[in-house]
């Protein structure tokens, strides 16, 4: 018996050692960045901004002293810096990062870095237009500057005229800016918006002044290529200027227009990456959460009663998939998504009730949003594409005639239909579209062209009594015409042209003939 246990107890030894040899033999190589060599090609920074080292270092999360414990890591990692940088708009989509190997010192291999980009010219100041069919006509000027003072972060700048379908003026002027700074190795943005103008003939409500500031910072947790989640929180505060400043109050004591208010709010936030996503690198399936709070005040009195109460809201979704810009200006991917926003205002809750059922229409204290949606790109051969987009949207609190929170602009999802045929607390909803880059020689050293032929429709859900229920379909079809500028792709133009071919199908004819859209918003 003596025997066998030193036997057994030997072999345990002779396991041991060899298990220790094994792991002293496979002891991981360290490459730790020792040097960063930041190579910028930049127009000035007037028209490009040029962007500062550090804010570009943390954007990608490129940090000197980091280590990695392969070569495989070493370059997957570069790859996936190279990617974020080249889909950033204020670069010209060509960046390059490289990397060196030095001799190995105390154990350890010294990296030095190569990150190389190209801004294009991210300040432009031109006239502004945007002809739509449901806004309306509005014409102004507007400077942009994309990466001002080489922040990577934008100042807008705009002042404009418009005029709506009744027949009112509008002047508005605005000023938005933010800025991440650096304190103790860690990074917050500052964010300051200003807005005024004037409305003729002015309403109570309309806003003549506002001016808003806010505060927040974030953090990424996990690897470089493989994040785990993010965390970031905002607080805010600004006041608003209304038009009954300059009108008389009503003879009807009993109602007491606000000339004026202020706004706290703060909210926190989040994601988690559950797993990776197939097809596509740096694709995840994600859950996204968010809360925060809102409350509207004077220091004079209690504010009207649709802006009165503590606001309370819980959002989250799940995200499946990535969708990445080519510098063909092509997209490429899949995204799909599943949320539930969620509005609580506690106010109408006390007076009202929580459930939309048992109070009067759009003032429930609780007023959900569900919804989900997927998005694919398939781009062949950086000549033509293949896009689409389908989806539903359910606000089950909504109703289509009440005092306030009437939301009328489900048709902003489909072409070629107009606000005025679409009233219902339900959208059903696609987008189909070949996109093709249309070589024009004449634009060709100026612009990147892109043809689209589109087919947009879908389906409303109604809440008016009597008429309950899922409405007919509704559908267009129309032309789109892309203009990318090579020098920026931030002033991408987008012009399309809808029909309404309901009658097509043999479907009602609801709202206009045609939608028209002139603009710098891509629909998806």
């Amino acid at each position: 018996m003596i025997k066998i246990n030193l036997h057994i107890f030997s072999i345990g030894v002779l396991l041991m050692w060899l298990l220790l040899v094994r792991q002293v033999g496979a002891q991981e190589q360290i490459y730790r960045l020792v040097d960063v060599d930041y190579q910028l090609q930049s127009r000035g920074w007037f028209l490009s901004g040029k962007t500062q080292k550090g804010q570009l270092m943390q954007r990608i999360r490129v940090r000197e002293g980091m280590t990695f414990t392969s070569l495989e890591d070493l370059d997957e990692a570069s790859r996936f810096w190279q990617n974020e940088l080249n889909q950033f708009r204020i670069f010209m989509g060509n960046a390059k990062v490289s990397y060196t190997l030095g001799e190995e010192l105390d154990g350890e291999i010294p990296v030095y870095l190569t990150i190389f980009v190209e801004e294009g010219v991210n300040v432009t100041g031109f006239p502004s237009f945007k002809i739509t069919s449901d806004a309306g006509t509005s014409i102004g000027l507007r400077a942009r500057h994309y990466n001002f003072m080489g922040t990577m972060e934008p100042l807008f700048l705009s002042t404009s005229y418009r005029k709506n379908d009744y027949g009112q003026h509008y002047v508005d002027n605005s000023i938005d800016f933010s800025s991440l700074f650096n304190i103790q190795d860690h990074y917050y943005r500052l964010s300051v918006s200003m807005g005024g103008g004037y409305q003729h003939p002015l309403d109570r409500g309309y806003t003549l002044f506002r001016g808003g500031l806010s505060f927040g910072s974030f953090w990424i947790f996990g690897s470089i290529q493989r994040p785990v989640a993010y965390l970031d929180f905002n607080v805010g505060q600004s006041v608003s200027i209304l038009g009954q400043i300059a009108l008389e109050q009503p003879a009807d004591v009993s109602r007491v227009y606000d000339t004026h208010y202020f706004n706290s709010n703060a909210r926190v936030g989040g994601w988690v990456n559950i797993m990776a996503a197939p097809w596509i690198k740096n694709a995840w399936l994600r859950y996204n959460i968010s809360a925060g709070t809102s409350i509207n005040y004077t220091f004079v009195r209690e504010v009207e009663e649709y802006r009165r109460g503590l606001d309370f809201f819980t959002n989250h979704s799940f995200s499946y998939g990535e969708v990445e810009l080519l510098a063909s200006n092509f997209k490429r991917g899949y995204m799909l998504s599943l949320y539930n926003n969620n509005n609580f205002n506690v106010f109408r809750m006390n007076q009202y009730g929580l459930m939309w059922k048992d109070a009067p229409a759009n003032k429930s204290g609780y007023q959900p949003t569900f919804g989900t949606e997927a998005r694919v790109y398939v781009p062949f051969l950086d000549r033509v594409a293949l896009n689409a987009r389908i989806g539903i949207e359910y606000q089950p609190w909504q109703r289509e005639k009440a005092d306030y929170f009437v939301r009328d602009n489900w048709a902003e999802k489909v072409r070629g239909i107009r606000n005025e045929a679409m009233r219902g607390n339900g959208l059903f909803y696609w987008n189909f579209e070949f996109e093709s880059n249309v070589w024009m020689w004449r634009l060709a050293k100026i612009f990147n062209v892109h043809g689209v032929l589109f087919f947009d429709g879908g389906m409303m859900h109604s809440s008016l009594v009597g008429n309950e229920g899922w409405q007919e379909p509704f559908a267009g079809m129309g032309v789109e015409v892309r203009l990318v500028p090579l020098s920026s792709r931030n002033l991408t133009t987008r012009i399309s042209f809808g029909l309404n071919i309901n009658r097509w199908f043999g479907w009602e004819m609801r709202g206009s003939l045609f939608e028209l859209f002139i603009g710098n918003e891509l629909h998806f």
